[in-house]
Order: structure tokens, then C-alpha cells, then sequence
């Protein structure tokens, strides 16, 4: 299929670590799990750190 071809699709391969058998399925799932924090995702504000980060 063209769409595992895509640079798209090798975008959030890498972000998410998607092996090669991962499929659409398990894009949507993380795009479920993680949308609400896509407004956050310019100034940062949607990433927690607590004093156990680096």
C-alpha cells in the first residue's frame, strides 16, 4: 500500500518507535490517546515536567 510508503507515515513511525508490523490501527490509537495535548505542542506547555526529569 502507497500510505507505508509515505514520508507521513515514516514521520510517525519514527516519533511513535512503530516497528514495521505496526499498522494504521496503532496510529490511531496514539492519535486518540495524545490529540488533546497537539495545542500544547508549540510553547511546550503540554509537556510535564516533574523533578524526576532531567
Amino acid at each position: 500500500m502507497k500510505f507505508y510508503e509515505s514520508n507521513f507515515w515514516l514521520y510517525w513511525r519514527t516519533m511513535f518507535a512503530f516497528e514495521e508490523w505496526h499498522s494504521a490501527l496503532e496510529m490511531r490509537r496514539y492519535i486518540q490517546r495524545f490529540i488533546h495535548h497537539i495545542g500544547g505542542l508549540p510553547d511546550f506547555s503540554a509537556l510535564k515536567f516533574t523533578k524526576y526529569n532531567q
